[in-house]
């Protein structure tokens, strides 16, 4: 085998291939054209030249549209009408809105004044709070009792019916005994409802002082004491048998101070 005197590098051949390449893409390349002055030159697009003319001409048209549009607005056809449209209706919708409302409040008051009213009562004597009390219809004297706080102590509840309806307006008096009537002939000069004149000699049991009730049988400093601390705790003495509730009087000397004591 005969070896040549050199062989190629990759570059080398790298080289060759390239080489052969283009000439074979060179090949396949048209003729080119002898002369430039043969090839036919196609015209460019024609631009449109702006003279003053029609510029004149553009502004007559925006002064045209502008005149358009204010007409179209000042007759009423556009949005300013519709504007006024729209308000209309507004305002009607606010009248029957406030017309609505004044009957709502209308009804309002006739179901408030249609209401069931509760009555009010004063409840007075032995309970923890005296004074008014308000109650539903039909309630009844222990309900009253029962709203002032309930009794205190042991009062006598005797004179009362506590299954009794009450009414609005009157008095319900616990532990003190029927209210007492007065004789306009020896009542005092005071309004209605004042205690009597107590016959000469006779001690009233919520006018006296200590010094006065010491002076009774069976009573000294300490039940005189008693006794004054009661008349301030209740307000007062409504009969003479609440003496009873008094720490320190029993039946004996109530049956003594009976005739000396008035109320």
């Amino acid at each position: 085998m005969q070896h040549n005197d050199f062989e190629e590098t990759p570059a080398e051949i790298a080289r060759r291939r390239l080489a052969e390449l283009a000439a074979t893409f060179n090949a396949t390349l048209p003729d080119p054209v002898e002369d430039e002055a043969d090839v036919p030159v196609r015209p460019g697009p024609k631009r449109f030249a702006v003279t003053s003319a029609h510029v004149r001409f553009m502004a007559l048209l925006g002064v045209v549209a502008l005149v358009a549009i204010g007409w179209w607005l000042l007759s009423g056809s556009g949005s300013v009408g519709s504007a006024g449209t729209d308000a209309n209706v507004v305002e009607f919708k606010s009248g029957t809105h406030a017309e609505s409302g004044v009957g709502d409040a209308s009804t309002a008051s006739k179901s408030e004044s249609s209401r069931p009213v509760g009555v009010i009562v004063h409840v007075a004597g032995k309970v923890k709070n005296p004074g008014l009390v308000t109650l539903d219809e039909g309630a009844r004297v222990a309900d009253a009792i029962e709203g002032a706080g309930g009794v205190v102590g042991k009062p006598n509840l005797n004179d009362l019916n506590l299954a009794r309806k009450v009414t609005d307006g009157e008095q319900i008096r616990v532990g003190l005994g029927p209210p007492l009537l007065v004789d306009s002939a020896s009542a005092s000069g005071a309004s209605g409802g004042a205690s009597a004149h107590a016959p000469s000699g006779v001690i009233n049991l919520n006018t006296a002082s200590q010094a006065e009730l010491e002076t009774l049988p069976g009573v000294g400093p300490v039940t005189a004491k008693a006794i004054l601390d009661w008349r301030t705790e209740n307000d007062k003495f409504s009969r003479v048998e609440d003496l009873l509730d008094v720490r320190g009087i029993g039946e004996a000397t109530l049956a003594k101070l009976r005739p000396l004591v008035s109320v």
